[in-house]
């Protein structure tokens, strides 16, 4: 059995994330206890495929360019980058767009 990803948690994303994944039962870690929190993203990536070198890990991460940004240092790692953005809020009066836009509200 292939050993699961560690989730990385970046800086640009709240730290409490990382919390709640270890409550569920994730291996997962805020960017901010590597005290790696204001590296420039190449030396990130690099230290964290160092640190990671026998493991798998997901730099978990709200900044869409990072990918793109540093595709030399992303290939030279072969880091995982997963850019998660924030679901878009319906602009216009759509069928079923209410309903989206409230689903999951209690």
């Amino acid at each position: 059995m292939a050993t699961p990803a560690t989730l990385v948690i970046d800086a640009s994303l709240n730290k409490r994330i990382a919390t709640e994944l270890k409550r569920r039962g994730r291996d997962a870690i805020a960017l901010s206890e590597f005290r790696l929190r204001h590296a420039k993203d190449p030396d990130l990536l690099r230290a964290l495929a160092e640190h990671y070198a026998e493991r798998p890990w997901v730099l978990v991460t709200a900044d869409d360019n990072l990918p793109a940004a540093h595709a030399d240092v992303v290939a030279e790692v072969n880091a995982t980058i997963d850019p998660r953005r924030s679901a878009p809020t319906p602009t216009t009066k759509t069928p079923g767009a209410e309903r989206w836009r409230t689903a999951g509200r209690t």
